[in-house]
């Protein structure tokens, strides 16, 4: 678990039950921290997994598989006459 050191500087209210609280709560007791350091510590890490999932895309073994196989495919013949030609960005 990774949180960022610094100034803290910035605020997050939230609005919770009366349930929700009292469980927050008793699981920052059991590990030891404040109510405060224990709900940072999960949204952070929470909040980078989220991101992270999101900058990757999965595949199923055998899809990539598929995948690189096509990759490695000699072209056809209409693919090798599109790529002899010069790109429109390039022609003047």
């Amino acid at each position: 678990m990774l949180v960022a050191m610094g100034t803290k500087t910035a605020r997050l209210d939230l609005r919770l039950t009366e349930d929700q609280r009292e469980l927050i709560e008793q699981a920052s007791q059991l590990a030891g921290t404040t109510i405060t350091g224990w709900s940072v510590a999960r949204l952070f890490d929470d909040a980078r997994r989220a991101v992270a999932d999101a900058a990757v895309t999965r595949v199923p073994r055998a899809a990539w598989e598929g995948f690189v196989a096509a990759l490695d495919e000699p072209w056809d013949e209409r693919t090798n006459d599109l790529m002899s030609r010069t790109p429109v960005w390039d022609a003047k």
